[in-house]
């Protein structure tokens, strides 16, 4: 019997597709900030 592992190392990573997901990750992390200083009922300059 044999196990399947999948790695960092058998990603096929294109370019413009990293582009695409750095964009879309930093949106996610302004999102996020947003919505725990909603949760809080604070502004986000206080968190």
């Amino acid at each position: 019997m044999h196990g399947f592992t999948c790695g960092v190392d058998d990603l096929l990573l294109v370019p413009e597709s990293e582009v695409l997901r750095t964009e879309s990750t930093n949106r996610c992390e302004s999102i996020g900030e947003s919505v725990h200083s909603k949760f809080l009922g604070v502004e986000y300059d206080q968190l």
